[in-house]
């Protein structure tokens, strides 16, 4: 079987039309200057702040702030367009990235007897990334690998499988090639 028919057709349209109202949406809020955006993060400001005040004591994000951070994104968004090439270039080594990350993964599985389902990794790869990324310590050793065993075992693979499998993927992936860039650093 081909690779497009681990994907129903519905499913692809689905996010296909998902993905085009997103792109919709998101051209009009940053239309003039992000303005439209502007404003509808102060209108959500306000019920946030309200939820969070009897447990904080105070507000969780001001009106100042969060133009802050638009203003920030346009600059980046500015930055990008000036540069198409060397984003282009950019997102190309990220997805590379990213591929080459789900064969080690699945290589990892395979290497242990079991033959992951590709979707289903492809998704605990990127949930776990997320649950990284949201922790409140992102940067720690282990970090990933709970996450990564937690996520695989949550979405069905067995669990002394999984366990072995990622510590492998991160070996390979992250601890092996630790002292190269070290040099690549200094360099």
């Amino acid at each position: 079987s081909s690779f497009s028919s681990l994907f129903p057709e519905r499913a692809v349209l689905v996010f296909l039309f998902a993905l085009l109202s997103a792109l919709v949406t998101g051209y009009i809020l940053l239309k003039n200057r992000a303005n439209r955006l502007i404003s509808v993060i102060c209108f959500l400001i306000n019920p946030l702040n309200r939820m969070a005040r009897p447990f904080l004591k105070r507000d969780v994000i001001g009106p100042d702030r969060a133009k802050r951070i638009v203003e920030e994104l346009l600059r980046d968004l500015d930055l990008f367009l000036a540069r198409p090439f060397q984003t282009l270039e950019a997102v190309l080594v990220s997805g590379l990235s990213y591929l080459v990350n789900i064969a080690l993964l699945y290589f990892s599985f395979y290497v242990f007897g079991y033959l992951p389902n590709l979707p289903l990794l492809i998704l605990g790869l990127t949930a776990s990334s997320v649950l990284v990324l949201l922790s409140f310590f992102p940067e720690a050793p282990g970090v990933m690998e709970v996450s990564l065993v937690t996520v695989f075992v949550s979405l069905g693979f067995p669990a002394h499988v999984s366990l072995f499998a990622v510590l492998l993927y991160r070996l390979v992936s992250y601890w092996l090639p630790l002292p190269l860039r070290i040099f690549i650093y200094l360099d």
